[in-house]
C-alpha cells in the first residue's frame, strides 16, 4: 500500500507496540477506573506500596464502596509518588503478590503489548525456566558443543 511501517493501522483491539515507555510512565487519569477494577485486594497492594494502616483505614472510612476505595487509593498513590507511580511499579507489586493476570492486564491498559504478545511472553518466560544444560553454555561464553567462542 505504500505506507510507512509506523503509519500502518493495527488490527482491531491490538495496540501498536512502539516502545516500553508507556509502561514506565506515570499512570494516566483516564486509566484509573480500569486499573481500579484489577485491584480487588487494594489494601494489600497499598501496603506493599508503602501505605500505612492509618492511610488505608482513612480511605476505607471516607469511601464506602469498594470501587470508590480502589479509585481513591490509586489517586492518593499517584498524588504521593508523582512520576514514580507507574504502570510498571504497580505491575511489579501485583506479580510479587501472585496476581500475574492482573499485572498483565495493567500492562495491556498501558499499551505495552497486545494480548497475543502477552501470551507469547508468558510462554517464553515459562520455557526459559526449563532450559537444559545445553542452553546454559551460552551464558558461560561457550557454544552449545562446548567450544569456546
Amino acid at each position: 500500500l505504500g505506507l510507512q511501517p509506523s503509519m500502518q493501522q493495527p488490527s482491531v483491539g491490538a495496540p501498536v507496540v512502539t516502545s516500553l515507555e508507556p509502561l514506565k510512565g506515570k499512570i494516566k487519569d483516564k486509566h484509573i477506573a480500569q486499573i481500579a477494577e484489577e485491584l480487588q485486594q487494594w489494601q494489600i497492594v497499598a501496603s506493599n506500596l508503602g501505605f500505612g494502616e492509618m492511610g488505608i483505614e482513612n480511605i476505607e472510612t471516607n469511601h464506602r464502596s469498594p470501587a470508590g476505595q480502589r479509585m481513591a487509593f490509586l489517586r492518593k498513590w499517584i498524588a504521593r509518588d508523582g512520576n514514580a507511580a507507574t504502570y510498571e511499579k504497580l505491575s511489579e507489586v501485583l506479580e510479587k503478590l501472585g496476581e500475574q493476570g492482573a499485572a498483565e492486564r495493567i500492562r495491556r491498559i498501558a499499551g505495552e503489548l497486545p494480548l497475543w504478545q502477552l501470551v507469547a511472553k508468558k510462554l517464553w518466560h515459562g520455557a526459559e525456566q526449563y532450559r537444559g544444560d545445553g542452553d546454559q553454555a551460552y551464558s558461560t561464553g561457550r557454544s552449545k558443543d562446548g567450544i569456546s567462542e
